[in-house]
């Protein structure tokens, strides 16, 4: 009999405290996992009740009325890192100005001209290396005449400076020039501000009367 009762709490110790020992941390995981699944349900909700905050809330301490750098200095004794700029220069801005006055003398009411495009808004990679990808990005365009209703591109226009006269540009250039013509596209560089001469080749570039890459 005492050899019987030793066998079974034998096996009572072998089997049976593993088993109750299971049993017992997959109840304490459980129920961790209740309350885990719980606690995020209630902070999703408190999230979704939580009233957005203000900036002048969030940042209390600062000003968000518009100064310019004149007075952040006078004020806090220090010039800001950043400040405005305008987007194009004045060389430019008189390009802009012949432009407008073609589309609208040209009854060109279809076309819409946009400023400093980066080259990689015009053109993708076709290919997932990167190198590629890091040659465009930090590239633009100076204008960009698209179709008013849907902005898509037809001509792309490059004012050239004297410092396009420079080998590094020049190579930027060919660049640029290869890799737009490629993609589809026709581009114009533009030298001298003849108001006629631009007219005139702008016209026979839309009307395909004109190679993919020109110079005026």
């Amino acid at each position: 009999m005492k050899a019987l009762l030793s066998f079974v709490l034998l096996d009572f110790i072998v089997i049976g405290i593993p088993i109750i020992t299971v049993i017992i941390i997959v109840k304490k995981a459980g129920k961790e996992v209740y309350k885990s699944k719980n606690k995020n349900e209630t902070t999703m909700q408190q999230n979704i009740n939580i009233k957005p905050k203000t900036l002048k809330e969030i940042y209390p301490n600062t000003n968000f009325t518009t100064v310019n750098n004149q007075q952040y200095v006078e004020k806090y004794n220090y010039k800001p890192a950043y400040e405005k700029r305008e987007l194009i220069t004045e060389y430019e801005k008189k390009l802009y100005i012949i432009l407008e006055n073609i589309i609208k003398e040209k009854y060109y009411s279809n076309i819409t001209i946009q400023a400093k495009i980066r080259l990689a808004d015009l053109i993708e990679t076709t290919t997932y290396n990167k190198t590629y990808f890091y040659k465009i990005c930090s590239k633009h365009v100076d204008f960009v005449l698209c179709e008013k209703q849907n902005l898509k591109p037809l001509l792309i226009i490059e004012l050239d400076d004297n410092s396009h006269d420079y080998e590094n540009r020049r190579i930027r250039d060919d660049f640029v020039n290869q890799s737009l013509v490629q993609s589809g596209y026709k581009v114009l560089h533009i030298r001298n501000l003849d108001k006629t001469k631009i007219e005139q080749t702008v016209t026979e570039i839309l009307t395909n009367k004109l190679p993919a890459v020109f110079y005026v």
